[in-house]
């Protein structure tokens, strides 16, 4: 049975509001972003390395405020707290470039400037350094820039075109939302894009950087007369792709305003494994916007996932069936990862609650609307499982 074990405690700030989590490598510490352009360095609480007597409330080592909105951000592959040189991470802001910044100082190691041909800096949606920690990878319209992180203040290496050299074979577009890498083949990238699949039949593909060129594309292509089917894998747009670290063949795929969660074999990606078994083709309640977590575990066959009304799922990867589950909150699930090695989760839920005057239609009272702030509800958690 999970059980609560840390929480960010009484919330004096109603304002803040966790957007997501990310385990630090070495499982020591963790960043937490919020919607008020700040990303929080955490360390673990010494008594969650065995069994808490109480719930722990976790206090921010250090906190970083951002100009403006941070889009993404990635932890240093390598990242370790005893390690200083490899205690780091990578953040996109937007009309900022691409910095490297020290984890515990919060200073900026490097830029990356990405600039337009308007000489305007162009803010990435996603990041993903290289299995090896040489490259950082950013997703940007349509494009990824490659960024060689020992080389800052430089140009990208390349870009990594989405579109194909010819018409025939026509991957995903729109802003790359989400960047896996193969941990079986480190030159094999997986690219998700927010474009709406009745733009681009393809809202996924797998890339092989040895060449740049797309193996893959998930929905696949369909023929005109199959297009309808597209629609049924659909949402809006890629929200997460996660690989399996025990299955080398297995791709797991979210996306906005969609209940589903995809597993892809991509020896044969023409539909999710056992496509129309309610048992194999997951489903939660997945009708928002926000990102909701999802987690492939590096250290078992298990997958966790968070849906719209606070819950968090874990599911045998095999056979996807449900081990077990718990109520985490009655918001939505931003983010939930397994620790690296202990069997701990990280949450965090919010979402955003709009009173009824926000909505009225009385145009006497617009002004006030319009300064009137909905009220927030979120928490980050760590939960034992």
């Amino acid at each position: 049975m999970a059980r609560l074990v840390a929480d960010d405690g009484p919330r004096g700030d109603a304002a803040e509001f966790w957007r997501s989590a990310e385990w630090c490598p070495d499982g020591t510490s963790f960043l937490a972003a919020s919607e008020r352009r700040r990303l929080s360095l955490f360390a673990l609480p010494a008594s969650l390395y065995s069994e808490p007597a109480s719930v722990e409330e976790l206090t921010p080592h250090t906190t970083r405020s951002f100009p403006a909105a941070l889009l993404s951000y990635a932890w240093y592959p390598y990242a370790s707290a005893t390690r200083p040189d490899t205690f780091c991470y990578a953040t996109s802001v937007r009309d900022e470039p691409i910095r490297l910044n020290d984890a515990p100082s919060t200073k900026i190691r490097a830029s990356y400037p990405l600039v337009d041909h308007r000489e305007r800096y162009c803010a990435a949606q996603s990041l993903a350094f290289s299995p090896d920690g040489t490259m950082l990878y950013a997703g940007l319209e349509s494009s990824v820039a490659v960024i060689d992180i020992a080389r800052p203040g430089d140009e990208p290496l390349d870009y990594l075109d989405l579109a194909p050299d010819s018409g025939t074979f026509k991957g995903p577009s729109g802003l790359v939302s989400a960047l896996a890498f193969s941990p079986h083949n480190p030159e094999l990238l997986a690219v998700g894009t927010l474009g709406p699949i009745h733009r681009s039949l393809a809202q996924a593909g797998i890339y092989d950087l040895t060449t740049s060129k797309l193996c893959l594309t998930l929905p696949p292509r369909l023929a005109k007369a199959q297009r309808s089917q597209a629609h049924q894998y659909g949402g809006t747009g890629i929200t997460s792709l996660s690989f399996s670290v025990l299955d080398p063949n297995l791709l797991v795929s979210t996306a906005r305003q969609c209940d589903l969660v995809l597993l892809w074999d991509i020896r044969n990606p023409s539909h999710p494994i056992d496509e129309g078994t309610t048992t194999r083709v997951l489903s939660r309640n997945g009708k928002t916007n926000q990102r909701l977590g999802l987690d492939v575990s590096k250290r078992e066959p298990r997958m966790m996932l968070g849906d719209a009304d606070g819950h968090v799922s874990v599911h045998e990867v095999t056979t996807q069936e449900a081990v077990y589950g718990f109520e985490a909150s009655r918001e939505a699930i931003g983010s939930a990862h397994f620790h690296p090695y202990l069997p701990l989760a990280l949450i965090t839920t919010g979402e955003r609650h709009f009173s009824d005057s926000l909505c009225s239609d009385d145009d006497s009272e617009s002004e006030n609307e319009s300064e009137a702030e909905a009220k927030l509800a979120s928490s980050l958690q760590i939960w034992k499982l």
